[in-house]
């Protein structure tokens, strides 16, 4: 005998669905804020120091190059900027870098993005 769902337990199962989970974790879809329990972030600070420091902390520095209203130099600077970073990495227009500087490349919006999906963690020592 058939046990009958509850309508949230059908929209649940629905939207698995739709999400192609079917009863899997999802570790990487980009709307997540915090990964899934069990799952690791696909990308530590020591990948993102790197391309911050080449790429953001040329004009993020003290005192700020170019109107950059804060520094990005170290986890700390660059943490609770996360949210702002992302938006303005992925603009078309407005971007950060702005346009006269060297831009991202795909591989490190990628990065980013996976670092800042992960929760942004501090989850390395990196060499200086």
């Amino acid at each position: 005998m058939k046990m009958q769902s509850s309508p949230g337990e059908k929209k649940k199962r629905n939207l698995a669905t739709i999400l192609g989970l079917n009863g899997g974790i999802l570790c990487s879809l980009a709307i997540l804020a915090a990964p899934a329990d069990g799952c690791a972030p696909t990308a530590d600070w020591c990948a993102v120091k790197p391309i911050v420091t080449n790429k953001c902390a040329t004009c993020h520095t003290t005192p700020g190059l170019n109107g950059a209203p804060f520094p990005l130099r170290t986890y700390a600077e660059v943490q609770p900027h996360t949210a702002r970073m992302q938006v303005r990495i992925n603009l078309t227009s407005g971007q950060m870098p702005p346009a006269t500087h060297p831009q991202l490349t795909q591989a490190e919006k990628d990065t980013l993005n996976a670092w800042i999906n992960g929760g942004a963690p501090n989850n390395a020592t990196c060499a200086p």
